[in-house]
């Protein structure tokens, strides 16, 4: 083993170490727009970032008694949170690993609680219920949500995803209506 070898494997701190050509702000960038590493699970990220992003949702009613109260607020700050992620991390992780990349998941994070941001008294069904709604709306993305997608670097990634939200807010909206 050659004296460099030696000196970049004393440095590694493991698997996806800089060693292996990432920075710790790699994996960070990685930890955060993966929603926690549900973007690296296989097999349709954006469904383990939705579940992700339901589990949430379902944790936040469940442990913190006011979170009925104050849903909307907590879902603005849950799409804020993951647009700002989205928006200001896709360029770098895009240059890594390819044009909206899977592992990308915060998008499904902000869609989803664009779909459950209205809820007047959110309950485990609904958030449930959101779930497929969001995921129908975010694959077959209805019009304009196909056309945003071509938006520049983290917009596009994000905003396709937000206005399948804003379809499945709609549709709880109708349904929360009629059923009124």
């Amino acid at each position: 083993m050659s004296a460099p070898e030696a000196s970049d494997r004393d440095n590694a701190d493991g698997p996806g170490s800089a060693a292996q050509g990432e920075s710790t702000g790699d994996r960070l960038r990685l930890l955060l727009v993966s929603f926690g590493g549900l973007g690296l699970l296989p097999l349709a990220p954006g469904t383990w970032g939705t579940a992700g992003a339901a589990l949430v949702a379902a944790l936040a009613l469940e442990f913190w008694p006011l979170a009925a109260e104050h849903w909307l607020e907590f879902s603005l700050g849950m799409i804020a949170w993951s647009s700002l992620v989205t928006i200001t991390l896709t360029p770098a992780v895009e240059r890594a690993s390819g044009k909206d990349a899977q592992i990308i998941v915060t998008d499904e994070v902000a869609g989803y609680f664009a779909t459950v941001a209205l809820m007047t008294e959110p309950t485990l069904a609904h958030l449930v219920a959101a779930f497929f709604v969001f995921r129908l709306f975010d694959i077959v993305k209805p019009w304009p949500g196909y056309l945003l997608e071509r938006l520049p670097g983290g917009w596009g990634v994000l905003l396709d995803d937000v206005m399948g939200g804003i379809y499945g807010a709609a549709l709880f909206l109708a349904v929360e209506r009629w059923a009124g």
